[in-house]
Formats: C-alpha cells, sequence, structure tokens
C-alpha cells in the first residue's frame, strides 16, 4: 500500500548523500498563494547607518572589521504637554543629531576608509514620534536590526548629547572608568584645539577591569562614552530649548572632535 511505499522511499532517500537527494526528480508539485498588502509611508521611529570596516572579514589575522563601534543619538522631543506646551528640543537633542550626521558626511566626503565597523543609530526615545524610552546602554535591541550584527565585538558605543548650547565653554566626556576612550577623546579635542574635560561621575570598576567584552559575554559589553557641553541640561525638557540657544561654534567644535576621535578609534588599535 501507500506506507510500503514511503517506507521504501524514505529507505533510499537515507542512503543518499544530501547533494544526491537534490538531485532526485520531484513528482509532486507544490504551490503557494499568499495575500498581502503594501503599506506605502510607514512610519520609522529609529534609524540605522552601517558603514562596515575594510579590515579582511576573512583570511585575516586580525580582522578589525569584526570589531564595531557605535554611535547613537535621540532624535526625538517630549510629547506635547498638558497645556499645548511645545517642546522645541533644540539642543537636548537636535544638537546631537546634526553633530553625528556632519560626522557622518566628513568620513565620507574625505574618502576615509575605516578598518573597524561602525552603527550609526538615530532613536526616538522621549515619545513625540511615539517610540518608547531608551536607556543609554541598551544597545542589543538596535543590533537586532541585521542578521549579523550581534556577531561583533562590540569595542565602543558613544552616545551624544547636548552638543550646541552650554552654560561653560568646554565638552565634557564620561565614560564611566574608560581612560582609553576617555583620552582618546580628549587627544582629539586637543588636536582639534578644542578645550575639554572629564564629567564628573560615578566610576564603573567593572569597565576599568573588562575593556574587551563581546556582546555575548557576561558584564558590561563595551566601554560606553557620553559627550556633551558643559551645562548642556540648562533648557533640557523645556519650551525655552529653542534653536535661539544654539552656538554655531560649539556645534563646530563638537563635530570637529566626533570626527578625529571616530577616525583613530575606527583605525587604531593602541590608542
Amino acid at each position: 500500500g501507500t506506507g510500503h511505499k514511503l517506507n521504501d522511499l524514505r529507505d533510499r532517500v537515507e542512503d543518499l548523500s544530501p547533494e544526491a537527494v537534490l538531485d532526485l526528480p520531484l513528482s509532486t508539485r507544490a504551490g503557494m498563494q499568499v495575500e498581502g498588502l503594501v503599506e506605502d509611508r510607514w512610519p520609522i521611529k529609529n534609524v540605522i547607518g552601517y558603514l562596515p570596516g575594510t579590515s579582511g572579514m576573512e583570511w585575516c589575522q586580525i580582522c578589525l572589521g569584526h570589531k564595531l563601534i557605535v554611535v547613537m543619538v535621540q532624535y526625538d522631543s517630549p510629547p506635547v504637554g498638558p497645556n499645548g506646551e511645545i517642546y522645541p528640543a533644540a539642543n537636548d537633542n537636535a544638537s546631537g543629531l546634526a553633530v553625528m550626521l556632519e560626522a557622518i558626511r566628513v568620513m565620507q566626503e574625505s574618502d576615509y576608509q575605516p578598518y573597524k565597523s561602525f552603527v550609526f543609530i538615530a532613536y526616538s526615545g522621549e515619545g513625540l514620534d511615539g517610540g518608547a524610552y531608551v536607556d543609554e546602554k541598551e544597545v542589543h535591541r538596535f543590533l537586532q536590526a541585521k542578521t549579523g550584527f550581534n556577531k561583533f565585538e562590540l569595542e565602543a558605543v558613544i552616545h551624544l548629547l547636548g552638543l550646541g548650547a552650554g552654560s561653560g565653554d568646554r565638552l565634557n566626556v564620561a565614560a564611566g572608568g574608560s581612560l582609553r576612550l576617555t583620552e582618546l577623546i580628549e587627544e582629539a579635542a586637543s588636536q582639534m584645539n578644542v578645550k575639554i574635560a572629564r564629567a564628573d561621575e560615578v566610576i564603573d570598576i567593572g569597565i576599568i577591569y573588562d575593556e574587551n567584552t563581546g556582546l555575548n559575554d557576561g558584564g558590561h559589553e563595551a566601554p560606553f562614552v557620553r559627550l556633551s557641553w558643559e551645562g548642556w541640561d540648562a533648557y533640557a525638557g523645556l519650551p525655552a530649548d529653542t534653536v535661539e540657544t544654539i552656538s554655531n561654534d560649539y556645534l563646530e567644535e563638537a563635530g570637529r572632535t566626533l570626527a578625529m576621535a571616530l577616525m583613530i578609534l575606527g583605525r587604531e588599535v593602541n590608542y
């Protein structure tokens, strides 16, 4: 009967190699029809850009292309207030987004070729565009956007915040105890003639003693750095955070510092 024929066919297939199985003629044809709806102008809450490293992804002794540097910026503002207040969010954080985009432009137009890979993330985290709160160090959810991102060795996460205005005249770098990254950004600022200082922060001992963990290892995944101006939060979350408070000089100095730091980080091993 049919059962004996199926058993005989199964026995024959089990004796064949995988290549031979693919060459077997099929006596049955199968088809599928799926109904779907094409959606135009689907809203996107997070935007991710990928710049692959060029240092041999295979047949290499030091595969720098497998190392990943993440630059992330929140781009949206708080929702409209209960009394109809509008929060322009010019410094917190349209300024950070502008600086990141300018650094990308400089890297692309200068024909800079990074050995390591970069991911640039503009995320919605305040709520005006429907985004949910995002913890600064929550990078996993964004790296699920593309197959293979979670295979990288995460080397650093750089968060940009309040880079267009501040009550002080110096950039602040906060790295949770990562002296390597702090000193790299300080050196980049020095080369660009930009004043910079280390922010007062609680030192994370886990980062000091473990700066080379991978995405899937325990503990902290990578050193996390925040770059901002001193006193950037004076008008954060207020209707007064308007474009009139933004300094073109501050944006330019922050952009030059970031671009230089990324170019060094994207190629150097011993920084």
